[in-house]
């Protein structure tokens, strides 16, 4: 069975979307924050898809987006909705946090992948 998650990582030399990996292997390591579930999955890939965001697909089963803290909240907001956002649970609540940590100068990678 297909396994899908989301996560954010740290970008690659120069702030690219590439981690030097051929594709097989090139995402970011995961452990930031928690994974977030395969809700996320789906609409990161659509927003890489469209090169929203800087997004491409990173990798054979990965698609990431370069996002900044406004950017990032406005992507959760796309996938859970704003009202949802209001009451946050585990693991939206750190991701809600590292956005407003991020502000808008830093940018980080939010990936979608799949095994």
């Amino acid at each position: 069975m297909t396994q899908r998650w989301a996560y954010v990582g740290d970008l690659g030399a120069n702030g690219a979307l590439d981690w030097g990996g051929a594709h097989s292997g090139n995402i970011p390591t995961s452990g930031r924050l928690r994974d977030l579930d395969s809700t996320a999955f789906w609409k990161i890939m659509d927003l890489a898809e469209k090169r929203e965001f800087e997004g491409r697909q990173v990798d054979w089963g990965a698609w990431a987006l370069k996002v900044n803290g406004p950017q990032l909240r406005q992507v959760l907001e796309a996938i859970y909705g704003a009202e949802r956002l209001t009451k946050p649970w585990p693991p939206v609540d750190s991701y809600l946090a590292l956005a407003d940590e991020l502000g808008a100068a830093q940018f980080v990678a939010l990936v979608a992948a799949e095994l």
